[in-house]
């Protein structure tokens, strides 16, 4: 445990004495407030009319049937929105209803906006739409938010570790603990604690930060302590690899492009070819953080044991390499 605890207290201190280490940690963090920043903006898929104080109530009513209303004070103040970079038309009245725009908006949206104001001024229903609702009453944008950014957190945290085992082979120190009494499984897990301990801090913070604290916590943090493994090995396989922190950076571009593709890949796979992805672990993680994230655990079992069992069985495989490398007991 001793010798445990030294490798961890170790890697702490390196990876707050590199300026590489200590900006991929906050990375995640500043990420997550970015996107809270812009998420109204991807958020707002629908129609959002801005309006001034010269239009009517009625006919503020009968707009909010088709789109979002924003009410404005003065003229002054709609034409300021409207500059903004999201396509939000403005309608004022002057004896008649004006529709102030930017100009760079696309042709299809000027008629829309066109046609629902002629509806609503003059009453004539122009098209006929009959709407089908899904009872989908947001979008999911937060929750795939917070699920990309706990997936960032969890390789990070393992890219943390990795650097750390770099910097040994930089400096040699890996030779020193090869003829210490640090044995292999010592070595193994004083390292992967870094990679669990920064990847719980990740992910529950940039969680709070997208979801608020109305999350199901005990679950979080049971799905992070096993999607770490992830991490871990990302971790090692770039510590095995890399020689300097210059091939590092490389290896660590070339890792994550496969990883986030796969993921991104799944989404636009039909059921009936996802049977493709079973073998990659990143696939069921992404699935796992899915499961608690939008509180559906129909198959929560089924990812949570293929997580686990797929990365420890990479982790087990890819041991035995590290040991003959590093020339650890």
């Amino acid at each position: 445990m001793k010798r445990i605890m030294f490798l961890f207290r170790k890697d702490v201190k390196s990876a707050f004495r590199d300026n590489l280490i200590t900006y991929i940690m906050i990375a995640p963090i500043i990420l997550s407030f970015i996107l809270i920043m812009v998420m109204p903006v991807m958020d707002g898929t629908g129609l959002t009319f801005a309006i001034d104080n010269t239009v009517s109530e009625d006919f503020a009513v009968e707009l909010q049937q088709y789109g979002k209303v924003e009410r404005f004070s003065s003229i002054n103040d709609l034409e300021k929105r409207v500059l903004l970079p999201d396509d939000v038309p403005g309608i004022t009245f002057d004896s008649s209803y004006r529709i102030l725009l930017e100009g760079n908006e696309s042709e299809e949206l000027i008629q829309l906006v066109g046609m629902v104001v002629d509806r609503v001024a003059h009453g004539e229903s122009l098209i006929n739409i009959k709407i089908d609702s899904m009872m989908i009453q947001e979008s999911s944008i937060r929750e795939y938010s917070a699920i990309i950014m706990i997936l960032t957190s969890i390789l990070l945290a393992g890219v943390i570790m990795g650097f750390n085992i770099i910097d040994e082979k930089e400096t040699r120190a890996i030779h020193a603990i090869s003829v210490s009494p640090v044995k292999m499984m010592d070595y193994v897990i004083g390292r992967g604690l870094i990679g669990i301990i920064f990847s719980l801090i990740l992910g529950l913070l940039t969680s709070i930060i997208i979801m608020g604290f109305n999350l199901d916590w005990l679950m979080l943090i049971v799905v992070i302590l096993v999607s770490s493994l992830l991490g871990i090995l990302v971790g090692f396989f770039l510590g095995f690899l890399a020689n300097n922190q210059v091939s590092g950076i490389a290896i660590m571009k070339v890792t994550m492009v496969p990883i986030v593709f796969t993921i991104i890949a799944s989404f636009f796979t039909p059921d009936k070819w996802q049977w493709l992805y079973y073998p990659l672990p990143n696939y069921w993680t992404f699935q796992l953080v899915s499961d608690v994230i939008f509180r559906s655990y129909d198959s929560f079992k089924i990812n949570l044991i293929m997580t686990f069992a797929l990365n420890f069985g990479l982790l087990l495989i890819f041991f035995p390499l590290m040991k003959r490398k590093f020339r650890l007991r």
